[in-house]
């Protein structure tokens, strides 16, 4: 009886899907699997066009349904019913990649891939292309306008939203403050910052956070307080042909070492662009000249100054330490728009420095602070810096919105890579996004806990 009943339901389906008047009423439904099946995202579209998700780890259902999308300053919807699905299609990726540094020589770049193109006959933008993705370690998803011809639309709100199926543990970044947390979902009112850190019972550990971030504001979380849900308040300036979104990153583990320990960020960028050579790049230990400023030892006091530098030198030497990090004021005060960063107070000092930590084997890290660096062309302040032989930059004090801030900083690595010039980024930077894949050269971000000491 029982199998009766399934074969009719089945052909009844079959029977329905093939009818073009009764096919539209059926909702849709994608799921991508991780490689080792224990992960599942499943994407539905409604009848009314819009899209969904939830996402399942060993059978247990962790984000219930939640929203995908965008909602358009015009107060359409991204999609909508007006959109239909033309394609889907899907891969299995089985690959690796070598890290140039790192903790391991070969990672596994394993994915299942699911590719959703949407077509809007009546508007625009025209098209638009849903891509997930499922590992082993979470899963992520972004959005897509491919290329070609179409108007700039704005956006309003990005509709993207985290509905928790229970009322969970939630850690948050909090600056260089201690973290805000632990607190209870529901605790929640207003606005957070990733990584947001989530304890799902004792089996199960999430962080949302994203990845490959080109254009637009970085992440911003926020709760309504008294529900589990929290909804992406960070949101594109508009949509136009060639845009592409962050990926929506959910992290998972059974531990939350499993947390730690992921790639999936750096996977989610790509590989370096051709044109560069990053054979140069060796990250290592640094002394700091900040922190040794004004210790007293053998009755010398050190500070910030060539004698000092020196004796810094020949620690690191005879320790083994790959560098020393110059800090704030040796171009002049550093808040102070006539410090020039190449001419300043201390350059030929440094410019001394570098000859003697080469002879040493210890590289010499430059500050540079954002009054200096935008005042003065940042183009030749780098070249300037390569030039001299500098080892690295660390760039400081940042200013701007978190968007324009974005784009400085792929700017200035940019710019460091071409002039071999490792960069760290300091004092509330772009939260780090898995950058250091494409860009080797960026070696850290001073964010959270941080700070160089």
């Amino acid at each position: 009886m029982n199998a009766r009943f399934v074969t009719l339901v089945l052909l009844l389906f079959v029977w329905l899907e093939g009818d073009s008047v009764w096919a539209q009423y059926l909702p849709k439904l994608y799921q991508v699997f991780s490689p080792d099946k224990k992960l599942k995202m499943a994407i539905q579209r409604h009848n009314d066009g819009l899209l969904t998700y939830t996402f399942a780890a060993n059978r247990e259902i962790l984000i219930k349904e939640s929203p995908l999308g965008f909602k358009l300053e015009s107060q359409e919807t991204v999609p909508s019913s007006g959109w239909k699905i033309e394609k889907v299609s899907d891969r299995k990726v089985r690959d690796e990649w070598k890290p140039l540094w790192g903790k391991r020589a070969v990672v596994e770049d394993h994915f299942n891939e699911l590719v959703i193109d949407l077509v809007n006959p009546a508007g625009q933008p025209e098209r638009m292309q849903l891509v997930v993705r499922g590992y082993n370690d979470g899963f992520a998803f972004c959005y897509k306008i491919p290329d070609g011809e179409g108007p700039r639309v704005n956006v309003q709100s990005e509709l993207t939203a985290y509905n928790f199926a229970g009322d969970y543990t939630a850690w948050f970044y909090n600056g260089e403050n201690h973290n805000i947390g632990p607190e209870k979902l529901t605790e929640t009112d207003g606005t957070r910052l990733p990584v947001m850190t989530v304890k799902a019972g004792d089996k199960h550990y999430m962080a949302i956070h994203e990845a490959c971030l080109e254009t637009g504001a970085p992440l911003v979380l926020q709760s309504k307080g008294g529900e589990s849900l929290f909804s992406v308040a960070s949101k594109p300036t508009s949509l136009s042909p060639g845009y592409t979104s962050a990926w929506r990153v959910v992290l998972y583990g059974t531990t939350p070492g499993v947390l730690t320990d992921s790639h999936l960020l750096e996977l989610l960028n790509p590989d370096p662009d051709s044109r560069y050579d990053f054979s140069w790049v060796k990250p290592g230990l640094a002394v700091w000249d900040w922190r040794i400023n004004g210790a007293v030892w053998d009755g010398f006091t050190y500070g910030m100054s060539y004698p000092s530098w020196v004796r810094m030198v020949d620690f690191a030497a005879e320790q083994g330490f790959k560098y020393l990090v110059l800090d704030a004021n040796w171009y002049g005060p550093e808040f102070e728009s006539d410090s020039d960063p190449v001419k300043g107070e201390k350059a030929q000092d440094v410019q001394r420095l570098l000859k003697y930590g080469k002879e040493k084997g210890v590289g010499i890290w430059l500050y540079l602070n954002d009054v200096g660096g935008r005042k003065y062309p940042i183009e030749k302040t780098l070249k300037q810096y390569g030039d001299w032989g500098a080892a690295g930059v660390k760039y400081g004090f940042m200013s701007g919105t978190q968007e324009e801030k974005n784009q400085w900083t792929k700017k200035i690595t940019e710019l460091c890579a071409q002039n071999h010039l490792l960069v760290d980024f300091h004092d509330g930077p772009v939260h780090p996004y898995g950058q250091m894949r494409t860009w080797p050269n960026a070696v850290t971000r001073e964010y959270c806990h941080a700070q160089l000491d």
